[in-house]
């Protein structure tokens, strides 16, 4: 018996949001590219009046991706992370003049880690590749590092800190919930 999933891979299908006129929620179709989802479109429209006024390739459904690229990546190095979600009263999204508004965030600590400078220095380096390093932080007892999924997106900012404290030395990871 063939599957759906199988077959959607074999063909090579790609899943698409085609916007209509006149509705309020886009149609999401399969098709090998977006002539193909234009067509199935056109045919599943029952008004000839509608226009399709775009078409938009859909990426891969990775729910929170940056969280999970942290998680496999710390736990590929050996880091074990104490998982909390804190909310703040923030403006930094909504902009200057705008009232702010209650934001989560993903506030994750290993606490004595064996080598908190290598360890954290190779969790940098896993994700050098793939998020845009904004700011380098240094301090005399670690250091971090700050990045970006995309530059212009605060939203998609996170932290990763290593350092030696007055409690002992600690890895910790701080980006907004659900990103």
């Amino acid at each position: 018996m063939i599957k759906l999933k199988d077959l959607l891979n074999e063909v090579n299908f790609r899943r698409f949001k085609v916007y209509v006129s006149g509705e309020s929620e886009p149609l999401v179709l399969f098709g090998k590219d977006i002539k193909d989802a234009m067509q199935v479109a056109r045919k599943m429209m029952q008004n000839s009046n509608k226009k399709i006024t775009k078409v938009v390739k859909e990426e891969k459904l990775t729910e929170g991706k940056i969280v999970s690229d942290v998680e496999r990546a710390a736990k590929k190095i050996g880091i074990k992370f104490k998982k909390k979600v804190k909310t703040k009263f923030t403006n930094d999204f909504t902009g200057v003049n705008e009232p702010g508004e209650n934001v989560k965030y993903d506030d994750w600590m290993d606490y004595n880690p064996q080598n908190y400078e290598s360890m954290g220095r190779a969790l940098i380096s896993a994700l050098d590749g793939k998020y845009i390093r904004m700011k380098p932080l240094k301090w005399t007892s670690g250091g971090g590092m700050v990045f970006r999924k995309k530059r212009k997106d605060s939203k998609t900012e996170f932290r990763i800190t290593y350092a030696r404290s007055m409690s002992g030395p600690y890895i910790s990871y701080e980006g907004v919930h659900g990103e």
